[in-house]
């Protein structure tokens, strides 16, 4: 029943991503805002439906390139590993053991390639040490940044949602169209942050790009949410 109404919700996704219709039409800020509440509800929907699957790994492929990875296990030792055409997360399975759920733990990983369309033009915020960092900006500098997606968008969630502060990282490995190195760009691991307004941006904050090579980026992180690579090209402006 579990993996029946997982099937039906997942098509509804990759439809819906394949062919947004009215949803094209919308300003910016609101296509935005329904990638926030699509990408929340739908990891919601499956964090609790996925309780309801037999153990073991379950992988999910749909005709636009949505795809969805599942592992259900009561106890695991050592790293779980959950891979996907374009991506794959790696981590320890004590962060999906909580001893104060009864039932098996639960680790998985969405892939809305389509989600682009809808998250074209989000803003994308930096934390300050970053800023500093970047060429050693100087604060009467403006560091005015553009990035274009390079990856498919991932998102990642365990039987709890309590995943803002892991004690451990997540490693996360993106498949993405080759790029040249060059002064003022730079490969960017980053997270859809649902912001208090509820609409959403990229940001940095908690992950940290480990390097980039043929076509490859690897990424820890700390937190788990909708995780995907950009690059950003900077332009410093002296004010």
């Amino acid at each position: 029943m579990a993996k029946d109404t997982i099937q039906g919700i997942m098509q509804e996704v990759d439809e819906l991503l394949e062919t947004p219709g009215d949803l094209e039409n919308l300003p910016p800020s609101q296509k935005h805002c329904m990638a926030t509440h699509l990408l929340t509800g739908l990891e919601s929907a499956l964090r609790h439906l996925s309780r309801g699957l037999p153990e073991g790994t379950a992988t999910f492929n749909y005709s636009a390139g949505t795809q969805l990875s599942i592992k259900v296990q009561k106890r695991g030792d050592g790293n779980v590993t959950l891979s996907l055409n374009q991506a794959n997360m790696q981590l320890n399975w004590n962060l999906a053991q909580k001893s104060a759920h009864r039932g098996p733990s639960v680790v998985g990983l969405v892939s809305t390639p389509g989600m682009d369309k809808l998250l074209a033009e989000a803003p994308l915020v930096l934390e300050p040490e970053k800023h500093v960092a970047l060429h050693g900006t100087p604060k009467d500098s403006l560091l005015r940044v553009s990035h274009v997606l390079l990856s498919d968008v991932i998102s990642a969630f365990l039987r709890s949602k309590n995943t803002q502060n892991l004690r451990s990282p997540v490693t996360f490995t993106f498949s993405h169209p080759l790029v040249s190195s060059e002064p003022k760009r730079e490969v960017l691991c980053v997270f859809w942050d649902h912001g208090q307004n509820g609409c959403g941006h990229w940001a940095t904050a908690g992950c940290k790009t480990l390097g980039t090579r043929d076509g490859s980026t690897t990424c820890h992180c700390t937190r788990l949410s909708s995780h995907a690579i950009l690059m950003a090209s900077y332009d410093v402006q002296t004010d």
